[in-house]
């Protein structure tokens, strides 16, 4: 089981399960422990990483498409 959410399930299950079969409140406190354990551990061995920054270093180049270089763009296409 590794996600918290499903350990948090399963917690319910235990607890709902040992009402039906009359489990002492002993062994569903070390099983209910365990389970806690767990968790605490895989929010332990989360990392939380930040966020990537992208920086340019250098400005963003200018575009020259006038339209000459949009009919030389063309040309081939109507050739054919």
């Amino acid at each position: 089981m590794d996600s918290e959410s499903t350990l948090k399930q399963h917690i319910d299950t235990i607890e709902k399960l040992s009402k039906r079969v009359g489990m002492s409140a002993n062994v569903i406190s070390n099983a209910v422990e365990t389970v806690r354990d767990r968790i605490t551990k895989l929010e332990e061995e989360t990392e939380v990483s930040s966020s990537p920054s992208f920086r340019s270093g250098r400005p963003p180049e200018k575009d020259t498409f006038d339209d000459e270089a949009l009919k030389n763009l063309f040309v081939p296409l109507l050739q054919q």
